[in-house]
């Protein structure tokens, strides 16, 4: 059994309010200015707009420097963009500005955990406790950092005697049963675990170490159900996939086992280049190319949070990034976020307003909104820059067709062909154009057997079959729709189709 990658939950603040629209030091000036920062910059954190929160709080320090408020806010929104230089600093200063707010130390003890500065992070969260020796938070980041030092007797110390206060703490019966897993007490750490996964049922890191507290005590079946749960709470729980495919070994199910080595491989490929990134990130954490490279793995390991804040970071560190922009309004686009992606990509284009990416992008955003002539715009725009420009070619094809402007979308389909001649999805758009509205059957058949010959998906075949049925081929054209309800036998458009052709059969 594989428990690499081990780690334990801590618990964090859910809620930084306190440090958005926290209260204001007593001033000279008058304070409504630097609540008007406080609350933009608020606002622009719950928008998930951090680059502009981190302003806003810069302006407010500029204008009202012990503001104790608007330093602990740009600390918790560098910390979440990756910047824990910055975090520390402005941390310390709230701290030096109020020296009895208890989150700043907890806060500023997370970030010299990230940062691994383990004695720092220690004597912070001791702060903590001194100031409010109920916090929960400090208590389970004590505990962390003495089990980081591999100071594990410390570490239970401390578990327990949050678990006096607060017996209902989940995450300190998770967190004291892997103490007890670290030393081989596994028939200690069962109980916590399963203790911690009734106070929370979504505690998935729970459900892990219980499962490999069950191997360890031969407890294949049972350890199956808990890997199988992690992975329901926490699809993408590398480690997990890997002890469910020992698991399914053990039991002699080859075949799921394999399964769930294929996703742990996968996982651990992506992952494993976020690592890399995060190694160079370390060694040189002011170049915004490294950041940028995070960001990407980030991207493509489909952890799009964790890519937004890692382009955000690119950004801070070089405003004129043309492409962190753009794939940060890309991730802001599948996501929906249509103003923050518009945004973005409006910034690409005054950076540089001949970037077809951008006005490609911005078309986009806007057709995904039903925003068509503003998409129109910006396609046309693109093949205006750069007449050879497939893509916008292809998608000016649709739009045109949708509008009922048949000879643009034709002659814009026939430029988008001649430029990417293999494009499978262009040709059958096209084709389907010809189908649908009974012309150039003879060149329609063409466009459809290519397209199914070089990509034989169930939309070229769909088309192809329509084809063959314009062309009154029904014949054909019934062959062929069957093989598309093989593959998808309840889409009830190609039930439609199927039906068409076999009532002009029936007729004949």
């Amino acid at each position: 059994m594989r428990d690499a990658n081990l780690r334990f939950i801590v618990v964090t603040i859910t809620s930084a309010a306190w440090l958005l629209v926290s209260a204001i030091s007593p001033q000279a000036e008058s304070p409504e200015s630097l609540h008007r920062y406080l609350e933009r910059a608020a606002t622009a954190y719950r928008e998930d707009r951090l680059d502009t929160a981190v302003m806003y709080y810069r302006k407010a320090i500029a204008a009202y420097p012990n503001a104790a408020g608007a330093h602990g806010g740009l600390g918790y929104v560098s910390a979440l963009l990756g910047d824990y230089a910055s975090a520390i600093q402005a941390y310390q200063r709230t701290i030096e500005l109020d020296a009895d707010r208890v989150d700043a130390y907890v806060e500023l003890a997370k970030a010299y955990r990230e940062t691994k500065q383990l004695d720092q992070a220690l004597r912070y969260y001791q702060a903590a406790l001194q100031r409010d020796p109920k916090r929960k938070q400090a208590w389970i980041g004590l505990g962390s950092v003495y089990t980081d030092l591999g100071q594990f007797d410390e570490a239970k110390d401390t578990y327990q005697r949050v678990l006096e206060i607060h017996p209902d703490l989940a995450e300190a019966h998770h967190n004291l049963g892997f103490v007890y897993s670290r030393t081989g007490q596994y028939d200690k750490a069962v109980p916590l675990y399963e203790r911690a996964i009734l106070l929370n049922p979504d505690l998935a890191w729970a459900y892990y170490q219980l499962g490999l507290a069950y191997v360890k005590g031969g407890r294949w079946d049972d350890a199956l159900e808990s890997f199988r749960r992690t992975i329901v709470l926490d699809e993408d729980h590398i480690s997990a996939y890997y002890n469910i495919a020992q698991a399914y070994i053990h039991q002699g199910n080859m075949r799921a086992g394999e399964a769930a080595l294929a996703r742990f491989r996968k996982l651990s490929e992506a992952e494993e280049k976020i690592q890399w990134q995060k190694r160079y990130v370390e060694r040189n954490p002011q170049d915004s190319n490294v950041h940028f490279n995070l960001a990407e793995a980030y991207a493509q390991g489909d952890k799009l949070d964790e890519a937004v804040r890692t382009y955000t970071r690119t950004i801070q560190l070089d405003p004129n990034y043309l492409n962190a922009y753009l794939r940060r309004g890309a991730i802001y686009t599948e996501l929906q976020k249509y103003p923050l992606a518009i945004a973005d990509y409006q910034r690409a284009l005054t950076l540089n307003p001949a970037s077809t990416k951008a006005h490609s992008a911005l078309g986009h955003a806007f057709l995904r909104q039903g925003k068509i002539e503003q998409a129109t715009s910006h396609y046309e725009q693109a093949t205006k820059i750069d007449p050879n420009f497939a893509h916008a070619h292809a998608v000016l094809g649709a739009i045109y067709n949708n509008g009922g402007e048949l000879n643009r979308a034709i002659q814009s389909y026939k430029r988008a062909i001649a430029l990417q001649p293999t494009r499978a999805q262009i040709l059958n758009n096209l084709a389907w154009l010809y189908a649908d509205n009974g012309i150039h059957l003879d060149e329609a058949l063409q466009l459809a057997q290519k397209a199914v010959s070089i990509q034989p998906h169930p939309v070229h075949l769909d088309t192809l079959a329509w084809v063959y049925y314009k062309r009154e081929a029904y014949a054909q054209a019934e062959a062929t729709i069957q093989k598309v309800l093989q593959v998808e036998p309840e889409n009830e458009e190609y039930l439609g189709h199927l039906q068409a052709i076999q009532e002009s059969l029936q007729k004949r």
